[in-house]
């Protein structure tokens, strides 16, 4: 929060050239219809009936305009009374930006005269300033304020969490301790800071007693905070934070932040000096921790292979925990133990199997491949099953497993003669392994028991024309009605123009989606679906008012728009809906583009965007209408209509998504669609998708920051990548750094799936 001079100094500074022009001309306008004194009256904010009367008259678009001139006035007064009443709805990001510089100073005085719920949605990361988080005044108008805007708390904010779970604010320690919590755990930024926290709070001193902490303060009495001496081992803060978190009582506030310490942990090489800590936390009934803690022992530099610490693994019950100490010593040379893990990881042992991988050599990785290849189908069944084990995030952190095993262990798959039931679930599960080898021996096999979900991406990407004509020899020979038919659904997703109007008799079946025959775009495709079009529904059934966009999508609109806009005008009245079928009727396979276009050009501008019309901004009067509905803010799709042309290429719209995102601005990120973001991420892409650069680095502040930018973020990617963000929040690795391993793994092997409608990974 800035001083009250600072801020308003910061507040003079000029508006972005682009708007100047604007404001002066809407001012002009705005007087001459309703005199200089609109301003007067917005000035006088709730005074009397007659100023509140005459900007209650004011049309929605005037109203709008009114205040987002008045936001740049350098009449304080004026520009404040703006602040109070504009909705970050219908504000680009320098106008949000000038709203929240007029707003912070008195953001959580008791009684401000402005929505601060409402205000939220223009907060940025760097918002979060010291003074809003530790001298927020009481009484407040929020008191709980760090839970309504932690949606922009990052990793940089964790200094002032820290610093304010000591705070005297009962209400502000007690949140700050949760939040602190919150991105700790997304996070390994700041331990020792965020460790001096945990061990300075008092949970026995929380309760406030008979004071109201809405109105005074309750000191915080903060636990003294003891480290043990200096050793050749384990950090201080780290073994003083095992010691709080796991040998004292906690409740559920500390026990929050175990996986951030597990974590830490794991990091860690314990030395002779932590032996009595190491034995103590040993016996502890908590199964991760103790795996954790042998990992560490297992593979400290610090400890000898004959240290007390280091041998305890080998008697521990837990197979995870044992393992990890036959890595070690197999590293060092013990021949039987390598023996040993060899003989368990064929039989199909999970921990043995994990164990290997982790040695990451070559006889190491045969042991497993020839575990695989064994001649008894059940064994090797359960050496697949290890070795997607071994292969998960959670393992690999556990046995340090090289992030791109996979480069070697491939080429020692395609060296045996695996049969496709063994290579399915590996391709399927694991896309490291999915080489052009082992991608071919699986088309080349395949049957209907293989196509699989997670496979049929993997196959159309090794050979679409050969994998189309398989399928349909399948289904052709295929004696099971239900087989055939599962093997059509599974045609109509992959497309197949050469079967064009086979496949839509089976889109417009029962429960069929005739967007998906945009995959199967031909001639003969659009044919039969302008006879289905044409003609009467039958008997007793609806016409399926899809029909119409199929048809669109099918003559290059992009499918992604055709199905947002079936969904978005399923309303549509019945003449209109008549309409755009004959219009579309009327036009010849390459009219059918430019037809629709102007279908939505047409469309009212109250009705707002349809997702992904952007693609469609090569015509003038759409891209007009796109235009035109950013600019009527009073409609509240500021955000939708600059992504859309972000879509279109506009760069100026561009570059706004990507200061928005760089902030950390909340609604930026979450109501931003996939394609948008990535454009506004990449840059320019042709119109072959797998032109497309795959590097969402700029997300990461977010995704490190809070379960709400995560989700947000995290589910755009998946919208665009085959890949699952939200891994488990207390493992032993971050979401983010995950995410960061597969994408720095796969740079280069993203490659677009029209079955999947996203980029799947194949090598």
């Amino acid at each position: 929060m800035l001083s009250a001079g600072l801020a308003f100094a910061a507040l003079a500074a000029p508006a972005a050239a682009q708007h100047d022009g604007w404001r002066e001309a809407r001012r002009a306008s705005l007087v001459a219809r309703h005199g200089e004194g609109i301003f007067a009256a917005l000035r006088a904010g709730s005074g009397d009936g007659a100023d509140a009367a005459r900007l209650a008259a004011l049309e929605p678009d005037d109203s709008v305009d009114l205040l987002r001139i008045a936001l740049w006035s350098e009449d304080r007064e004026l520009a404040l009374a703006a602040a109070r009443r504009a909705d970050p709805a219908t504000l680009d990001l320098a106008e949000q930006r000038r709203l929240v510089a007029l707003a912070l100073p008195t953001a959580l005085v008791a009684g401000p005269p402005f929505d601060f719920t409402r205000f939220l949605d223009a907060l940025a990361a760097p918002d979060l300033s010291r003074e809003l988080i530790l001298a927020a005044p009481l009484p407040r108008e929020v008191y709980q304020h760090l839970g309504a805007v932690h949606r922009v708390l990052r990793v940089e904010h964790l200094p002032l969490l820290a610093a304010a779970t000591a705070s005297d604010d009962w209400l502000l320690r007690s949140d700050a301790m949760r939040f602190l919590a919150v991105v700790a755990r997304g996070s390994d930024h700041a331990r020792e800071t965020v460790a001096l926290a945990i061990l300075a709070w008092n949970e026995a001193a929380q309760d406030p007693g008979e004071t109201d902490p809405t109105e005074a303060l309750v000191h915080a009495r903060p636990r003294r905070v003891e480290l043990p001496s200096a050793s050749d081992g384990l950090p201080r803060v780290l073994a003083a934070t095992l010691r709080r978190l796991w040998l004292e009582p906690v409740g559920e506030t500390l026990m929050a932040f175990r996986p951030f310490a597990r974590r830490w942990l794991l990091d860690a090489s314990p030395g002779p000096a932590d032996a009595a800590l190491v034995t103590a936390l040993a016996a502890v009934d908590d199964a991760a921790l103790r795996q954790v803690l042998a990992a560490a022992c297992t593979r400290s530099p610090r400890l000898a292979a004959d240290d007390e610490l280091a041998r305890w693994p080998a008697r521990d019950e837990d197979p995870l925990v044992r393992a990890l100490a036959d890595v070690q010593r197999a590293r060092h040379g013990d021949a039987a133990t390598r023996l040993a893990l060899r003989s368990a990881a064929a039989d199909g042992d999970e921990a043995s199997s994990s164990a290997l991988l982790a040695l990451d050599d070559e006889d190491a990785r045969d042991a497993l491949v020839e575990a695989l290849a064994a001649d008894d189908e059940a064994r090797a069944q359960r050496a697949i099953e290890a070795v997607l084990a071994a292969l998960e995030p959670e393992r690999r952190a556990l046995f340090l497993i090289r992030a791109d095993v996979e480069r070697e262990l491939a080429p020692a798959l395609a060296r045996h003669a695996l049969p496709v039931t063994r290579l399915a679930p590996l391709l399927e599960a694991v896309p490291g392994l999915r080489i052009a080898p082992l991608r071919e021996r699986l088309l080349a096999g395949f049957g209907a028991a293989e196509l699989s979900e997670g496979l049929v991406a993997v196959l159309e990407l090794t050979d679409l024309r050969r994998f189309r004509a398989r399928l349909r020899a399948l289904r052709d020979a295929s004696a099971s009605a239900a087989e055939r038919a599962a093997i059509d659904a599974i045609r109509v997703r992959v497309g197949d123009p050469d079967d064009g109007e086979r496949l839509v008799a089976v889109a417009l079946a029962d429960e069929g989606d005739p967007l998906t025959l945009a995959r199967s775009a031909s001639a003969a495709t659009r044919r039969a679906l302008r006879t289905a079009l044409a003609a009467p529904p039958a008997a007793g059934r609806a016409p399926d008012r899809r029909l119409p966009f199929a048809l669109a999508a099918t003559a290059g609109v992009d499918e992604g728009l055709a199905r947002h806009a079936a969904e978005a005008f399923a309303e549509l009245a019945p003449a209109e809906h008549t309409a755009l079928g004959d219009a579309l009727l009327a036009a010849d396979d390459d009219g059918l583009r430019a037809s629709f276009a102007r279908f939505l050009a047409a469309r009212p501008l109250e009705e707002g965007v349809v997702r992904g019309s952007g693609t469609l901004a090569d015509h003038a009067g759409l891209r007009r209408r796109l235009e035109q509905l950013r600019e009527r803010r009073a409609l509240r799709a500021y955000l939708a209509a600059t992504c859309e042309l972000a879509l279109a290429g506009e760069a100026s719209a561009r570059a706004e998504l990507r200061e928005a995102q760089a902030l950390g601005v909340y609604p930026w990120l979450d109501e931003v669609p996939a394609a948008a973001l990535a454009l506004a991420l990449d840059g320019e892409a042709g119109r072959d998708p797998n032109d497309a650069r795959h590097d969402p680095s700029r997300l990461w502040p977010a995704l490190e920051g809070n379960c709400c930018s995560f989700a947000a973020v995290a589910s755009r990617l998946e919208d665009r990548y085959a890949i699952d963000a939200f891994a488990r929040e207390d493992g032993l690795r971050t979401r983010t750094a995950i995410l960061r391993e597969i994408f720095a793994r796969h740079r280069t092997d993203w490659r677009f799936s029209a079955f999947e409608q996203r980029f799947v990974a194949v090598r």
